[in-house]
């Protein structure tokens, strides 16, 4: 593992897939590592967007599109 973290040695894509669910976080999540500014934030929100994505997944392809306009309506807001 140190060797990996000091970029001593490459992973396979297995690896990475099996580090990412031991850490609970996307594997894109460990590839952007050293650019991403606050990684505790950024491990938050992706904890938060797991639990809306649960709450999304079983709805219809019509409802998933619903809570996007929703959302992106609630981001122009915010950005204003």
């Amino acid at each position: 593992m140190a060797r990996i973290e000091r970029g001593e040695k490459n992973i396979k894509l297995q690896t990475l897939e099996k580090l990412a669910l031991g850490l609970e976080v996307s594997p894109y999540t460990i590839l952007l590592f050293n650019e991403i500014s606050n990684p505790e934030q950024h491990f938050r929100n992706d904890e938060l967007l797991k639990i809306l994505n649960g709450r999304l997944i079983n709805r219809s392809e019509t409802e998933i599109k619903m809570v996007l306009k929703v959302v992106d309506e609630i981001l122009k807001a915010l950005d204003n």
